[in-house]
């Protein structure tokens, strides 16, 4: 058990530091566009089908903001809605409080850096 606590304590420190360097800066500062090979290589090791979908106007609108606000492209992020959606609705709430456990968690932990 004890080794379980000591890895859970290590991957939660490596995610709060991978976070702080994302939030910083120190992370994604020099990103370069994918090529088209890469693209296929990451739709294929995804399992990943292009599909087409119409969708009405002021729901892509309302997405392109949502996706905005995440930091994300308005497709990753309705990807990302479909996923959870087809998840189920158990896997959606556990997903959410982990999320937002985290983001206390990491408050928490960024007020302590800074000395607030």
């Amino acid at each position: 058990m004890k080794k379980s606590s000591e890895k859970k304590r290590n991957r939660e420190q490596e995610l709060l530091t991978e976070s702080y360097e994302w939030d910083t800066g120190k992370r994604g500062s020099r990103s370069t566009v994918a090529t088209q090979e890469d693209e296929e290589a990451l739709d294929d090791a995804m399992a990943l089908q292009m599909i087409s979908i119409r969708l009405p106007a002021t729901v892509v609108a309302k997405l392109k903001a949502m996706a905005k606000n995440e930091g994300i492209g308005y497709q990753p992020y309705t990807r990302q809605l479909l996923i959870h959606h087809t998840q189920g609705e158990d896997r959606i709430g556990k997903l959410h409080d982990l999320e937002e456990r985290l983001r206390l968690v990491e408050r928490a932990v960024l007020k302590k850096v800074s000395g607030r």
